[in-house]
């Protein structure tokens, strides 16, 4: 399976904020990481901070 980099560019505020957090969002669903929009989710425990 391959990779494919997305890119979403650094919220400026040049344009809308809902369009922006929507691919944001879109982007973290895509790459399974979406467990962190919730906050409930911590670094699991073989993961030190920094890594």
């Amino acid at each position: 399976m391959s990779r494919v980099k997305y890119e979403v560019a650094k919220f400026n505020g040049d344009s809308g904020f809902s369009m922006w957090q929507r691919r944001m969002r879109e982007l973290l669903i895509q790459q399974g990481l979406h467990m962190v929009l919730g906050g409930k989710s911590k670094n699991p425990e073989s993961m030190k901070f920094g890594d």
